[in-house]
């Protein structure tokens, strides 16, 4: 290597981050199946969104969560093509958009959702393990739970995508079978007709549009659909499938099945527990009929809370919050050490006192997520052409440098598109923050793009294939 391409130039470098070539990848298209249908057994939405039956009827928001999760499986798009091209995560590719300096910043932004729902979660897995330590040793302590539940987190994500892979394939027969016992036990309790079901619920004073609903379903996942490609970094891809569509398709199919059946059902599952029980603590309703019939199913039923937040909580949460830290200290963070900071930081913030509002604060950081990911789609298939040079991800001094580490373009957008959802239209901030920033990157970026015509114009080769780049040699 010429002394003009040392290491020294490469400060943006992580090694935890650096690409992963096609050949050395160990996902397949079945495994982000898997992994999706693993973070959609979302536990947290059992109490998160027990809230939407004041707004909508049973019937209305299986509707509504079908179309939903649909158009998340179809947001996976806009990031996915760049993990599987390129073997990148959201923390290295971002800097093609943002600039390296102002790549961080929206990071941070991404990373503020990610640890209030770590943390949530982790809240929820460690009363779940605290239950069966009641249970069976009469033994009662949540910080010892949570201790444990965290401890368990860091473990599984510091194997990696693999890692989390495996552990979610083995659980899916727990999710499946113990959820539709869940169900089961629901409606036999309360001994209501499906169809008698549908139409209950809408019992606040407030009206929301079907809009608001699928702003909060698209929330759920909204900073793991804007950097998907943490996860399709690993994706297996042959070397023949250059097009978009043959590279892409396949994934989409199985995110699409991993997504939509899973996230709709527990979606369902805990409002339709909400207007049986006239309670809102879903999980606890659910538990306490298991127990009055079997003891052994109830340690069961906890037993899945955990394994259910595990595989949600590793893949969606912990490993890009991770990989995240690691871009803000490239040279001293790695990942090890970067996941367990990241769940420590995350707990101390206790977001778990805050269950009443998250369906707001889900709208709300779709507002921010929503506008990232048009400047995302509109500068790397529109401007770039899906080509990227990866050397220079790794370079302050590279050319995405643009005006001292920012792209003054998408800067300018993302704050405009979103503090105009945020005050104007928070209801359906994500809609109209997204829609905006598509509208006004455009010819905003070809303004600046005549002093840095880099934000507009790819100018060199791409390394699609991650062979003739020379960060590959540290």
């Amino acid at each position: 290597m010429t002394s003009s391409n040392s290491s020294s130039d490469y400060d943006l470098l992580s090694p935890d981050l650096a690409p992963i070539e096609a050949k050395d990848r160990n996902v397949s298209v079945s495994g982000l199946g898997i992994i999706w249908f693993g973070m959609a057994v979302q536990i947290t939405v059992l109490a998160a969104l027990a809230q939407m039956t004041n707004y909508f009827t049973i019937g209305e928001l299986l509707m509504i969560y079908t179309i939903g999760s649909i158009l998340l499986a179809f947001l996976t798009l806009v990031a996915q093509d760049i993990g599987l091209k390129y073997g990148i995560s959201f923390a290295t590719s971002i800097v093609a958009s943002f600039g390296y300096k102002g790549g961080k910043i929206v990071s941070v932004i991404r990373v503020v959702p990610s640890l209030i729902w770590f943390a949530v979660n982790g809240y929820i897995g460690a009363q779940a393990i605290n239950e069966v330590f009641k249970i069976i040793f009469s033994f009662d302590n949540i910080y010892i739970s949570l201790a444990i539940n965290i401890a368990a987190l860091v473990f599984v994500t510091i194997k990696g995508v693999k890692g989390i892979e495996r552990f979610t394939t083995i659980i899916v027969p727990l999710l499946l079978v113990v959820g539709i016992y869940m169900l089961y036990i629901v409606l036999a309790s309360y001994n209501i007709p499906f169809n008698e079901i549908l139409n209950m619920g809408k019992t606040g004073d407030i009206n929301r549009s079907w809009i608001f609903g699928f702003a909060v379903i698209v929330g759920l996942f909204s900073s793991v659909v804007m950097g998907m490609n943490d996860i399709t970094k690993n994706g297996k891809v042959k070397n023949t499938e250059k097009g978009w569509l043959k590279t892409n398709r396949r994934y989409f199919i199985a995110s699409l099945i991993g997504i939509v059946p899973a996230l709709v059902f527990f979606c369902i599952l805990g409002n339709i527990t909400v207007v049986l029980s006239g309670r809102i603590d879903v999980l606890v309703v659910i538990s306490e009929l298991i127990q009055e019939r079997s003891i052994i199913l109830a340690v069961l039923v906890q037993l899945f809370i955990v394994t259910a937040q595990l595989s949600t909580n590793t893949a969606a949460n912990l490993l890009p919050s991770a990989y995240i830290a690691c871009s803000l200290i490239p040279k001293r963070l790695n990942f090890k050490v970067a996941t367990i900071t990241v769940a420590i930081l995350a707990c101390a913030l206790q977001p778990w006192n805050y269950l009443d509002r998250l369906d707001l604060i889900v709208s709300l950081f779709s507002t921010t997520a929503g506008p990232a990911m048009a400047i995302i789609a509109v500068d790397y298939y529109l401007f770039r052409k899906r080509q990227l040079s990866l050397d220079d991800l790794f370079k302050s001094k590279g050319k995405y440098n643009y005006y001292k580490g920012f792209n003054p373009a998408a800067l300018i957008v993302y704050i405009i598109a979103t503090l105009i959802g945020f005050f104007f239209f928070l209801d359906v901030s994500f809609f109209i923050s997204t829609a905006l920033a598509i509208v006004l990157y455009y010819p905003t970026a070809k303004v600046f793009g005549k002093k840095f015509p880099i934000i507009i114009h790819e100018e060199t080769k791409a390394f699609p294939n991650e062979s003739d780049s020379k960060v590959q040699t540290f």
